[in-house]
């Protein structure tokens, strides 16, 4: 599709977190669903988009979520790549659309990357070769889109389970990789982390993010910690610290 001509001129009040690598595994799922939750029980309007029609992990995780009237509820819609570029407008009484992009280079991972224009892009990357590289193919769409269309100014990449052991050689070993990613497209490197967690699989089974099932499993208090600053940065990124 082309997706510039899907385009509508306008602002949005609701803002848009496009979480997207091409990488399978590289933690997209958990991520939306995590921010998503946790700035739904701020009391946030929030709506995740799921875009993997096969597997809807989303999709399913929210059904178990909002059977539970304990936690603070989210929407949750699949939409194919067409109606997110026509439709996304009609959301704008949410305050967060965070669009879970499926793996791979496709209409609808561009469809993304495309509408993060009204937010932010946040790629979530693991220390490994094979992560590193597929992300340089999300970047190099995202470089494609800006030769396009103006914006896109707010790009960043989100390290994600990461090793508790920071002495592991893999960790310097790609220090250099994603620095020249900064400097080549122009994104930056989230000062929050996320850490290799069992509490990111585990609380999913309940429908809960990491600081909501850490009021249960106190094993998970660093990784709720982990996503509070993730949040905290992420609003802040937005500008929506103060509200």
């Amino acid at each position: 599709i082309n997706i510039g001509s899907k385009m509508k001129n306008g602002g949005l009040k609701m803002k848009v977190i496009s979480v997207v690598n091409v990488k399978g595994g590289a933690g997209k799922t958990t991520i939306a669903t995590n921010v998503g939750t946790a700035l739904a029980a701020e009391g946030k309007k929030v709506m995740l988009v799921d875009t993997d029609n096969k597997q809807e992990s989303a999709l399913d995780f929210s059904q178990i979520r909002n059977a539970n009237d304990d936690l603070a509820q989210v929407s949750t819609i699949y939409m194919p790549a067409p109606l997110l570029l026509k439709n996304i407008q009609n959301y704008d009484n949410f305050d967060y659309i965070i669009i879970d992009a499926g793996a791979g280079d496709n209409e609808l991972m561009r469809a993304a990357v495309l509408l993060s224009k009204y937010g932010m892009l946040l790629m979530p990357v693991r220390y490994g070769a094979y992560d590193l590289w597929a992300t340089e193919v999300t970047l190099e769409v995202l470089r494609d889109l800006r030769a396009m269309l103006p914006g896109y100014e707010k790009n960043y990449m989100l390290l994600n389970k990461v090793m508790t052991n920071k002495k592991m050689k893999i960790i310097n070993a790609a220090a250099p990789t994603l620095q020249e990613y900064c400097e080549k497209y122009d994104v930056k490197i989230l000062k929050s982390q996320l850490g290799d967690r069992i509490a990111f699989n585990e609380s999913s089974y309940y429908g809960m993010n990491v600081i909501e099932y850490a009021k249960e499993e106190k094993n998970s208090i660093k990784a709720a910690a982990e996503l509070r600053a993730l949040v905290e940065e992420i609003k802040e990124i937005l500008s929506d610290g103060d509200n």
